[in-house]
């Protein structure tokens, strides 16, 4: 929406502005409702109060007293210049303060209005502000971003040279990216195929993405200090999707805007080699392998492939990397970082000289909305503690750093631990900490863990950044080092781990043997078990948070019984649910029958490759002539291929369809021995292959394959009809009609037209209303026209004659007329009228369907339901055979878990996640758990450790969403007031309603024994206050309790 013109305003004196004339110009503009795109600007409530007054503007004409004419006689005095200097924000002028409060503090004005009152008065500050938009698609809603982010940029000119002294500043959402930013700079076109617009950025302020350790590659900031704090280099493609909110630039940065030359305009400049080189800040070719930090090249990985790259080390003289480079290929994890050393430099080149000008670019930005769950995403970040006094002791909100709400999540669970908490608060673990063990970390992980708690309880923040202790973590842990999402329970297993093992008070670790029973009473078997482990491990760790499971494995071959005894940080719990799938799929491989629907059970990590053995034997045909495919609207949409999950397949939207399309015979002459041992070896592992697709999803590369090309093809045959065409336009179009078909032709020998028509006539006779009609005898004739089509525009229609198709040459789709649409029977292609074997499962419609859905999706089962899924039985599968020292061989046996005892904090890990090479899933299945009471009792096997076995939830680390964009929060009961919160990233509030708390949502439950162990059963012997000495009773109502509140018996 354009803004209106001001120049009325303009062109009078600011002298003869009356009151009157005022009132008369800001009405005439008109009221305004707030539109994407258009500039709002605050304006002081108090200054614009006094302008209101001045100019009687809410009083109509009729009622001011003195009468409009008189208006400039009343005794109010004219507002001064515009005073909004307390809107401003102390620490930065563009931006607004925090607590401003609409009406009370400002009022919000339209350009236009704004404009007509800064001409007349003047003054200031001034704070543009952009209307966006948000929301769902069904609930959107219009807003004024009061706190964009700004940046500061400067043009490169096209000689290289650049001005940062005065840069443009312009403003952005937050939530927007540095791609968004490029987009803008652009023109606001997403082209990614031929980027325009390159941003830089100083060292200083980017250094934090070049450091990695990987198998391949390590870089520390430490090879990074004699780096050039103030040297720009390029912001590499796969981080422009950071958002502005997690760049955290200081405000006096200058970002480089490197703009592509368009040589056709730049008149003064006729050198042909400069030409080649459209970026001016890009080396020369006399220049670019003089390499530094950050530079962007193409390189080639070890597969000789070449990707857009950029430089994260160059290796200083007199070191023993002096002459090597670390090279991270764009759009590629880092795992893939190379060492390229100055032997192999002929695996670098210029940029684009290889990658043709198209980098990898991340997709534009979904627009955010509440149900996506979706964490903020960044690998480059800074951030700082928000002062301030939080609303309770322990309460405070973890700023997420990038993808860290998983870490937050487990932060908030852990550091409400009794007993444990104020072990670290009150320094005893300094004690403690082992500088020698090898396992441990030098107390690099306690400290950050001490040091982020004292932040947590000081009662000095409201928001605190765990930058420190994520820093420390992936030190020491660098899966933990990226910005990738990971999982809370992982991190809490090494965080256990690692705080153990620095704490670990076994200086040195004895060489121990594992215990068995032999025959020997469970109770004296469990005692040497756990006097042998203290061998080696005493912590408050151990005291606090592990227990002892037994595990009875015995042989099915010569009865052998193994049992052994130990330790556990927490309780890995399987979610009871079906483990099998019944597949539907449709059969299309009977000649002499229409398509058929199946059902086959299939385990749920299966994938196609195993279904497609299992439709084979069930058939007794060659499971390499089946092909998988997904149908849509009477075409292929896409194959699904040996690796893809079966679990993926939803039978709601998903019409699966399994053709049957067997290889032509190859004349034996034709092949020579070698080849033919090629073929079989190659025909062997097909299935396994990601195979190319057209257009239609269907594999284009078929058969055996040596260095002559593929003996067969597998082609698609669709059929259609001419029906009128939709949206009242004056022509025909065609539609897709019934199944689409498969048919294999070999590639090795001619085929000819009539020989093409004569087997897809075959394929297509089942389908026809009247078999008998139609034919290819003398007499006879098609029920349609076939035609052979490649690609967009080529069209050959094939005729009853013996020329022959270029199959070799075309990889043809072939698509049949009907002229009479009722010749072609689309009733038995229908989904719900196709012919039902008797191992279909229940049609899509039917009560029996509805039933089965109810169990798959999992009704609420109970915590103790998950326990006892633990404890059951179990025959393990070969990929955990176990080893029978008897048979010496490796066997399937039965093996039970039970617990033997169970710590003080018992954690309780529900497994959601059930994983494959290539997939994963999330069970959804609600737990239902207590909040107050669990009795372990019954899966405890001890009697001794029987006793006193209650417990009461203390937190739950929730994950919500999907894999991979899920979004993790937590719920935790204060130490200081007993009471429970939620706890979403840099965001708390009291829970008012605790049993809302049980959800689908619940990954992680963390409980606490009513009445712990005293201290004659701690092996450390450590000393904890809250359980050894102070005996607190539960007080609720004392928000300001300096000790934590224990529950006593």
């Amino acid at each position: 929406m354009s803004e209106p013109e001001q120049t009325p305003a303009e062109n009078i004196n600011k002298e003869e502005l009356t009151p009157q004339k005022q009132r008369q110009l800001y009405k005439e503009v008109g009221q305004k409702t707030q539109q994407v795109g258009d500039t709002w600007y605050p304006i002081s409530a108090k200054w614009y109060k006094s302008w209101i007054e001045y100019t009687a503007y809410n009083k109509k004409d009729e009622d001011i007293e003195e009468g409009l004419e008189n208006l400039h006689m009343r005794d109010v005095p004219r507002p001064g210049p515009i005073d909004n200097s307390e809107l401003a924000s102390q620490d930065d002028s563009l931006q607004l303060k925090k607590e401003l409060e609409e009406h009370l503090t400002h009022v919000w004005l339209h350009s236009a209005h704004w404009n007509l009152l800064h001409s007349w008065y003047g003054g200031g500050p001034e704070f543009p502000r952009k209307v966006y938009e948000r929301g769902t698609t069904y609930t959107r809603e219009k807003y004024i971003a009061m706190y964009p982010k700004f940046l500061k940029l400067a043009e490169v000119n096209p000689n290289g040279t650049y001005d940062t002294t005065k840069p443009q500043i312009q403003s952005f959402q937050e939530h927007q990216t540095l791609q968004d930013v490029i987009t803008f700079l652009e023109g606001g076109t997403e082209d990614s195929e031929a980027p325009s617009v390159h941003l830089w950025v100083s060292f200083e302020h980017i250094k934090k993405i070049y450091p990695v350790t990987t198998k391949r590659a390590t870089v520390t900031m430490d090879d990074l200090k004699d780096e050039d704090p103030n040297r720009y280099v390029e912001i590499p493609d796969d981080h422009l999707k950071t958002s502005l909110n997690d760049v955290m630039l200081p405000k006096d940065v200058v970002l480089l805007v490197e703009k592509k030359i368009d040589w056709s305009k730049q008149t003064e400049n006729n050198n042909e080699e400069e030409k080649k080189f459209p970026w001016p800040l890009v080396k020369g070719p006399e220049k670019w392998k003089q390499f530094q930090v950050g530079d962007i090249v193409d390189g080639q990985d070890d597969q000789r492939k070449w990707y857009e790259g950029y430089v994260r080390y160059v290796g200083k003289e007199g070191t023993e990397h002096a002459g090597k480079l670390v090279v991270h290929f764009i759009g590629w994890d880092s795992k893939w970082d190379e060492w390229i050393s100055i032997g192999e430099y002929e695996r670098l080149a210029m940029r684009h000289t290889h990658t043709k000008g198209k980098p990898y670019r991340p997709q534009p930005q979904k627009k955010t909305t509440y149900s996506s769950f979706s964490s903020a995403s960044s690998s480059w970040y800074g951030y700082s503690h928000d002062e301030g006094t939080p609303e309770q002791k322990g309460v405070v909100g973890l700023r997420n750093l990038g993808n860290t709400c998983f870490m937050n999540s487990t932060i908030q669970c852990l550091a409400q631990s009794p007993y444990l908490t104020e072990y670290f608060l009150k320094g005893d673990f300094i004690h403690h900490i082992n500088h020698k063990n090898p396992l441990g970390w030098k107390g690099k992980v306690a400290q950050a863990w001490a040091q982020l708690l004292q932040d947590m309880f000081s009662n000095k923040y409201k928001v605190i950044a765990p930058r420190e202790f994520k820093t420390a973590i992936g030190e020491v842990a660098p899966r933990f080092m990226g910005y990738s999402q990971q999982d809370s329970q992982e991190l809490l297993s090494f965080l256990l781990d690692g705080l153990h093992e620095d704490l670990n008070q076994v200086q040195e670790k004895p060489a121990t043997e594992a215990v068995e029973s032999n025959g020997r009473p469970d109770e004296v078997v469990a005692a040497e078990a756990w006097r042998t482990y203290l061998k080696r491990n005493i912590s408050a760790i151990v005291d606090l948070l592990q227990g002892q499971y037994k595990s009875r494995v015995e042989c099915p071959d010569c009865g052998r019984v193994s049992i052994t005894f130990d330790p556990y940080m927490f309780l890995s719990v399987p979610l009871p649910t079906e483990r099998y799938k019944m597949l539907e799929f449709t059969w299309v491989g009977d000649p002499n029958a229409p398509p058929t629907v199946y059902g086959v059970k299939m385990l749920k990590v299966a994938d196609v490759a195993m279904l497609k053995s299992a439709i084979a034997k069930q058939f007794k045909i060659d499971k390499d002539s089946l092909y998988v495919c997904d149908v849509w609207k009477s075409k292929i949409h896409h194959e699904l291929k040996g690796r893809d999950m079966i679990a993926e397949i939803n039978r709601r939207n998903d019409d699966i369809i399994v053709f049957y399309a067997p290889k032509p015979e190859i004349p034996n002459e034709t092949i020579s021995g070698e080849d033919k041992e090629k073929n079989k070896n190659k025909e062997k592992d097909k299935s396994e292959e990601a195979a190319d697709s057209d257009e239609n999803g269907t594999s284009s590369k078929a058969g055996a394959s040596d260095q002559k090309g593929p003996l067969f093809n597998v082609f698609v045959v669709l059929c259609q009809t001419r029906i009128q065409a939709r949206g009242g336009y004056h022509r025909d179009e065609d539609e897709q009609i019934g199944m689409p078909l498969l048919v294999t032709f070999p590639l090795d020998k001619p085929v000819s037209h009539k020989e093409a028509i004569e087997r897809i006539f075959n394929l297509v006779k089942p389908y026809l209303t009247d078999k008998e009609k139609w034919g290819l005898g003398k007499d006879q004739k098609l029920p349609f026209t076939c035609f052979a089509t490649y690609g967009f525009s080529s069209v050959l229609q094939l005729e009853d004659k013996d020329d022959p198709l270029p199959l070799k040459e075309r990889h043809f789709k072939f698509n049949l007329h009907f002229p009479d649409r009722s010749e072609y029977n689309e009733e038995i292609c229908l989904r719900e009228k196709r012919l039902r074997h008797e191992s279909a499962p229940a049609p899509l419609n039917s009560s029996s369907y509805l039933d089965d859905e109810d169990r798959a999706s999992g009704k609420p089962v109970e915590l103790g339901a998950c326990v006892d899924a633990f404890t059951e039985e179990e025959i393990l599968d070969e990929n955990d055979a176990w080893y029978c020292s008897k048979c010496s061989d490796f066997k399937c046996a039965k093996k039970k878990m039970d617990l033997w005892s169970a710590p003080d904090l018992l954690i309780i890990h529900l497994k959601r996640f059930s994983y494959t090479r290539q997939w994963r899933d999330r069970i959804n299945t609600l737990v239902k758990f207590p909040l107050e009471g669990l009795d372990m009792s019954p899966w405890i096997v001890c009697d001794e450790y029987k006793r006193d076995a209650v417990y009461d939830l203390y937190g739950i680390s929730n994950h919500m969403g999907g894999m991979g964009g899920g979004h993790y929060t937590a719920y935790a009961k204060n130490l200081y007031n007993g009471r429970w919160y939620h706890l979403d990233d840099s965001r708390t509030s009291e829970v008012r309603n605790p049993d809302m708390m049980i959800s689908s949502a619940a990954y992680v439950l963390y409980y606490k024994r009513r009445k712990p162990r005293e201290l004659k059963h701690r092996p450390s012997k450590v000393i904890i206050p809250a359980i050894d000495s102070i005996k607190v009773t539960k007080t609720p109502e004392k928000s300001e309790s300096e000790n934590p509140t224990v529950d006593q018996e």
